[in-house]
């Protein structure tokens, strides 16, 4: 019986690069993250604006990189992960007769934009492209998703055309925001009500 154990204990000897029963060990820390979704849209200004940012904002640290490279380290090396600020440029790709909040059935994201084009770091929404009619919400509802699987801590919304002074929010991060699970009831930005919709923006 011990031996059996002892065999089955060995057997994967990155065991201890996994956190066991969704803990990670002591002495095991890792810093904050927050999920970064820089909303763009399909057009030619738009896909130059994310070149840009790429070769900028985006490329300064080893702890900023793309939401599929943050995804890869949760899953082979969730403790020793390097990346804290993963990045997702977020576009509208359904056609015409989607809704512009994502309400129904259907997937929450769709593997291309509207010409079958992708592009590695870009999240493309099931949803009519639009600024503030539901691409908020739906962004979030996708996120809400793949949270907890991959270690996201926070989430933030930027437009392509916002400076970041990226050194600064990484030093807030780690200063400031606490991991899970004491990052309960924290939000950041300032509440505009809309008459009009009958609800509130966060902005």
């Amino acid at each position: 019986h011990h031996r059996s154990l002892e065999i089955r204990s060995l057997s994967k000897m990155t065991d201890h690069l996994h956190a066991y029963q969704n803990e990670a060990p002591i002495g095991a820390g890792r810093g904050t993250t927050m999920l970064l979704g820089i909303f763009s849209m399909k057009s030619d200004k738009a896909k130059r604006r994310r070149q840009l940012i790429r070769s900028s904002l985006l490329s300064s640290d080893y702890r900023i990189c793309s939401l599929g490279e943050f995804q890869k380290q949760a899953s082979d090396t969730p403790n020793q992960r390097s990346c804290q600020i993963p990045y997702t440029f977020v576009i509208g790709a359904g056609d015409n007769d989607r809704p512009t909040d994502h309400n129904d059935e259907e997937p929450v994201t769709l593997d291309s934009d509207q010409d079958g084009e992708t592009e590695d770091d870009c999240t493309y929404l099931n949803i009519r492209e639009n600024m503030e009619h539901g691409k908020s919400p739906t962004f979030l509802k996708y996120v809400s998703s793949i949270a907890k699987t991959n270690g996201l801590d926070f989430v933030a919304k930027i437009d392509d055309d916002t400076v970041m002074a990226m050194p600064l929010l990484l030093e807030f991060i780690n200063d400031d925001l606490p991991p899970a699970p004491y990052n309960r009831r924290i939000y950041g930005g300032s509440f505009v009500p809309s008459r009009k919709r009958q609800h509130i923006y966060a902005q």
